[in-house]
């Protein structure tokens, strides 16, 4: 008799709240493939769960921190070996900063092992794939546990703070390589960040890492525009300092046509920035900040609304996951050039690419480039921006191919 296949996936708090929206296009696709999905949450729980498919189940670990138990990991030889990683391999980073930042994320690690080895025991290793959603504590969690449970596949997506050590406060991230070195495989979400993986974690198995492009579903409907009164901008972010919205607002003030802006996002800079808006913006910019809304209603809004530009302006980035819901609209894109957004802007093509330390005037001769293009050179952005979608960033058949390819099991389907 054939085993069914289980899937354990670890998340931080989908589906939960409202963060995580790009799993909502993977998880059915998930259950599609195998015959049980259990959800695992890190962070606390609450009652605004979405829907999930019928063969999937959701549990929250509620890990807490404890500082007794922070400062014991000090004892813990995995932690040495870090230690000495650190100081031969990562020159630049802030050492003491780096020591808390690891002995932190063993603590949670252990936690979360702990209490998800009490969730396995009795499983059959041989058909159950574990899959970290983060390259974080959870997939850490998952490299500790491998000893426990060789058979069992392991692996962990890595996206951009994940990967990326310059960005975060102490310009590292903890125990990179000994999670490369026990999990089956990292699945970087592009390009460019299997490249940094490669180099700058240090990792002794470069096969272990295997490109997976997240995805979007395709456009319900591409609406005509019919009313040219106003250029439409869009852009959907965190409002926080790294993606840097008030440069566009620095930018817009410089703009002498009729431009509707819209942002999609919160954060604890939104009041501020909307204030900025007030206080800086003429009469012909008009601008709507959303909020943070749900990827259902997103694409909905999409759906009825035309789009003449979406811009990104954020200091780093992984892949961004706004920037293909925006070309499977047909939407002509500018954005830095951080992260892996190349692979998906191509410059002069669907969109130009800035440099990563754009400023506000830098930014508005870019906007004004693009709002001084025939009508025709604009349509013909937006649909190279489709193309690149459907080439690259279709969610049904990224995530299929992950399923069959990376976590190796055999579709129901």
């Amino acid at each position: 008799m054939e085993l069914s296949q289980k899937l354990v996936l670890l998340t931080a708090e989908f589906p939960f709240g409202k963060g995580e929206t790009f799993l909502e296009s993977e998880l059915p696709i998930l259950c599609q493939h195998f015959d049980e999905v259990k959800i695992y949450t890190t962070k606390s729980a609450n009652k605004n769960a979405r829907e999930v498919p019928n063969n999937c189940q959701v549990n929250s670990l509620q890990i807490k921190s404890s500082g007794l138990k922070v400062i014991l990991q000090i004892f813990n030889p995995i932690d040495w070996k870090e230690i000495f990683i650190t100081l031969k391999n990562y020159k630049d980073t802030k050492f003491l900063g780096s020591l808390k930042t690891m002995l932190v994320s063993l603590m949670r690690a252990k936690s979360i092992a702990r209490k998800l080895k009490t969730e396995l025991n009795g499983i059959s290793e041989k058909n159950t794939t574990l899959y970290s959603y983060w390259c974080d504590d959870s997939a850490l969690a998952l490299a500790i546990l491998k000893a426990e449970f060789p058979k069992s596949k392991m692996i962990s997506r890595a996206h951009g703070w994940d990967v990326y050590f310059e960005p975060s406060k102490f310009q590292y991230l903890p125990f990179r390589r000994f999670i490369a070195d026990k999990l089956d495989f990292i699945c970087p979400v592009s390009k460019f960040g299997a490249d940094y993986i490669k180099n700058r974690w240090n990792i002794k198995d470069a096969s272990k890492l295997k490109v997976a492009y997240l995805g979007v579903k395709s456009a319900m409907t591409i609406p005509v525009k019919t009313d040219n009164s106003h250029f439409i901008i869009v852009s959907c972010s965190n409002c926080i300092p790294l993606k840097r919205v008030h440069l566009l607002i620095e930018a817009l003030a410089q703009i002498n046509k009729n431009v509707h802006w819209f942002h999609f996002g919160d954060g604890p800079l939104l009041e501020e920035l909307n204030a900025k808006a007030k206080k800086e913006l003429p009469a012909q910019v008009k601008f709507d900040f959303k909020g943070r809304i749900s990827n259902e209603e997103l694409m909905l809004w999409y759906n009825a609304n035309t789009v003449d530009l979406f811009i990104n302006v954020s200091e780093s980035e992984g892949l961004p996951v706004s920037i293909m819901e925006a070309t499977s609209y047909g939407i002509p894109i500018l954005a830095t050039n951080v992260g892996g957004v190349s692979e998906i802007v191509e410059d002069g093509v669907n969109g130009n690419l800035l440099k990563a330390d754009v400023n506000s005037v830098e930014l508005v001769e870019a906007i004004k480039i693009i709002l001084n293009l025939p009508k025709d050179h604009i349509r013909m952005m937006g649909e190279a921006s489709l193309n690149i979608w459907e080439e690259k960033f279709n969610a049904e058949r990224n995530f299929g191919e992950f399923c069959g390819e990376v976590l190796k099991c055999d579709s129901k389907t």
